[in-house]
Formats: C-alpha cells, sequence, structure tokens
C-alpha cells in the first residue's frame, strides 16, 4: 500500500511550503481492515492539500513586499459603502487581515484585536491624531462579514470566562497556565451588551470571494491545526505614499501585536 500526504509546515519565511511524505508497508487483511478509518481521514486531508493546491495555482499571487506599494483593491464595507485602497492614499493606513472563524466558531483574538484599538480611538482619537485610517478585511460574504460585527458581545464574554476561572478550574495547574496566557493576550476587560454595544470606528471590508486575499496568499483551509476558511492572521502598516513599511503574519492564532505596540510604530515612521 503506497500513501500520499500533502503536510503543509512553517518555514522561516512565515509562509507555507508543501512537502510530500511516502509511506509504503504491506498489510495483512485484518490490519488494512482496521486501517479503514484512518484511510478515510486521510483521503480527507489529502482532499484539502489539493483544494489547497488549486487555490495557490489557479491563481496568480503578490505577496506585499516591505517598501513597495501594497496592491490597490476596492471592497464593501459591512455598512454598503464601497472602499478603495488608494483613496487613502495621503494617510498612514493599519490594514488588518484577522483570522475569522475558527473552529466551530470564531477567532475571538480578532475581535479583541478590533475593540483594542476602537478602546484606543475613543480614549486618543487615534484616527485623526495620526492621521490614520484602519481597515479589517475578512474573506467572507457580506452576511457572515455583518453577523461578525454583531458578536463582540458573546465573544468578550468568552474571554472574561477563560480570565476567570471556576473554583473547580482553579485546582487544574494546566488550566491555570492557560488563565495566564491568555491574561497576558488580552489585558484589557471589555463588557458589551445591548444597553454598551461595541464601538465600529473602523470598516470591516468583505472580500466575498476570497479573491483578494487569495492573490496575496492570505487565504488558507489549514492554518494552526484547524481546516476551515480563513485568512492566516496578517497586519500591514501603509505610509502616506500607500509603500508596506510594516508587516506581521502570526505565527498561533493569539500571536499578534498589541494596539498600543501598533500606534508607536505609525507614530515612529510620522517622525522619521
Amino acid at each position: 500500500m503506497e500513501l500520499i500526504l500533502n503536510g503543509f509546515n512553517q518555514v522561516n519565511d512565515r509562509h507555507y511550503t508543501e512537502s510530500i511524505y511516502i509511506t509504503k508497508c504491506r498489510l495483512t487483511r485484518r490490519e488494512e481492515d482496521n486501517m479503514k478509518p484512518a484511510k478515510q481521514v486521510i483521503t480527507r486531508y489529502l482532499l484539502v492539500g489539493l483544494l489547497l493546491a488549486g487555490y495557490s495555482s489557479g491563481q496568480s499571487q503578490t505577496t506585499p513586499v516591505l517598501g513597495q506599494p501594497f496592491p490597490d483593491f476596492t471592497l464593501t464595507s459591512y455598512t454598503g459603502e464601497s472602499i478603495t485602497l488608494s483613496q487613502f492614499l495621503g494617510k498612514n493606513v493599519l490594514l488588518i487581515f484577522p483570522r475569522g472563524k475558527f473552529r466551530d466558531g470564531w477567532c475571538r483574538a480578532c475581535h479583541y484585536q478590533y475593540a483594542d484599538l476602537a478602546r484606543l480611538q475613543a480614549e486618543q482619537n487615534i484616527l485623526e491624531e495620526f492621521n490614520l485610517e484602519i481597515l479589517f478585511v475578512l474573506p467572507y460574504p457580506m452576511d457572515v462579514v455583518k453577523l461578525w460585527t454583531t458578536i463582540f458581545p458573546s465573544q468578550m464574554g468568552i474571554i472574561e470566562r477563560w480570565k476567570n476561572p471556576t473554583e473547580a478550574q482553579q485546582s487544574n495547574s494546566g488550566y491555570m497556565e492557560f488563565v495566564k496566557t491568555v491574561k497576558v493576550a488580552f489585558p484589557v476587560d471589555f463588557k458589551f451588551d445591548e444597553k454598551n454595544p461595541a464601538p465600529l470606528p473602523f470598516h470591516v471590508l468583505a472580500d466575498e470571494d476570497h479573491r483578494f486575499s487569495s492573490s496575496i496568499g492570505l487565504f488558507t483551509m489549514f492554518w494552526d491545526r484547524n481546516y476551515f476558511e480563513q485568512n492566516e492572521p496578517t497586519i500591514f502598516i501603509l505610509d502616506i505614499d500607500g509603500n508596506v513599511r510594516f508587516k506581521y503574519k502570526s505565527q498561533v492564532t493569539l500571536d499578534r501585536p498589541s494596539a498600543e505596540y501598533l500606534i508607536k510604530f505609525i507614530d515612529n515612521i510620522m517622525t522619521h
């Protein structure tokens, strides 16, 4: 029996490369019967690998390069407004591609990232102070993007429960290590509800067929050990001429620069 599996491994330049593993062995009939469930799983993974290969080969990709202009695009905001990147020439642009979906729900770090930047906007008016535009891009249809903008209360509620373990959870040393990690990743507490809705000062754009996200190498069906439609979380900072001055591609879902760090970087490129 020969199995060919497509694996996707992270390398130093923070992109995925394909590697092929070939396993050859001889099995008894009973062993082959026992392997049937595993073969079904392997077949599903192989199909996902072929889909990924189709996405990458069916579209030309242009990876944004530091010091070079970011590719222009036109996408629609959840508000219905058509947004073209080049309309912000003359401004700094913080361009964020959140992960989006996560297993059977949504990436909580993505909503926290938006909420934390919105907090700085409320406290410091960062859009005006730093001549800044902030754009989030999700690789989903408009109805899904609109849903994303409404679920801040539940998303922040999950984070709060993580940070405040029950008495039973406190006796679990492994879980308490997770709590420490969460408190570092999400230091600010956000509580939103109908009376206190999440502020939405920044455009959230729908890349409806994930065409643009795919064209710059961000859309994937597999990342951080999970299979589903998502972007690899990536942040770009563009200067007033539209050139890429900062690029950060996360390695895992909690690997995100803080809002304060991003604003400090923007302040730095304005003064140097």
